[in-house]
């Protein structure tokens, strides 16, 4: 019986040798990306004083201060929190767009990092901090295509996204690989509403101008929007 079990211990190490190990945490691979664009121009509709268009680049704020319709820039500290938070998404600092491939399907990524407010006492909203957010919604083929080919009216483009943490990462924080691994995850692809959902990127094209609106922004194009010139779009084309 000591005889049998020596032998059963002694080979223990050569079964754990023989089986198969499996790599985790592998991101999502990027075969191609766009170039960067930075800081929109967003124009608001001031509907409860001046009744007056007024544009900010990167953030859509409805505060009229004299800029006559020209945009101009604006320190984060002075923007209302309230115009910051997160699940509005009333920031667009930068845009691009990647290309990858998951079980043999082209998807794009549409990155757009915009502020994002935190607070050291969130119930009464004291001590923030306006850290820098990128969140990555999908594309498949059919949607992309659709930015490429506009009009003077609204386009709807579906994104695909999986809720407010998952898909983004934060400057300084996290990093865009860890947004990536999580991912590379065929939930994430599947069409479960458990783990995906799908937003609208409503866009037109009006001459030589692009004016869209973001992802889960709280807005429609009579009250606020962003916008970039055409050649400054198509800088996201891969």
């Amino acid at each position: 019986m000591k005889k049998s079990l020596l032998i059963l211990i002694s080979l223990v190490p050569l079964m754990l040798v023989g089986q198969p190990r499996v790599d985790k945490d592998i991101p999502l691979q990027i075969i191609k990306s766009s170039q960067i664009i930075t800081n929109p121009v967003g124009w608001a509709f001031d509907e409860l004083e001046t009744r007056k268009w007024c544009g900010y680049y990167g953030v859509i704020l409805p505060e009229y201060r004299n800029n006559n319709k020209k945009p101009i820039g604006i320190n984060v500290s002075k923007i209302p929190s309230a115009y910051l938070e997160e699940e509005e998404n009333n920031s667009v600092l930068s845009m691009q767009i990647k290309k990858t491939v998951f079980d043999s399907t082209t998807y794009y990524l549409l990155y757009i990092q915009n502020y994002y407010v935190e607070w050291d006492y969130p119930y009464i909203h004291s001590g923030r901090h306006n850290n820098k957010q990128t969140t990555i919604y999908v594309l498949d083929s059919i949607n992309y295509n659709k930015l490429w080919n506009l009009d003077t009216s609204s386009t709807i483009i579906d994104v695909r996204s999986s809720g407010k943490y998952s898909a983004s990462y934060l400057v300084g924080c996290t990093t865009e690989k860890t947004a990536l691994v999580q991912m590379n995850d065929a939930k994430y692809f599947s069409e479960s509403k458990h783990r995906t959902y799908i937003c609208t990127l409503h866009i037109k094209k009006e001459n030589n101008t692009i004016r869209f609106i973001p992802p889960q922004a709280y807005t429609d194009f009579s009250k606020g929007y962003f916008e970039v010139s055409l050649a400054v779009f198509n800088r996201l084309k891969i």
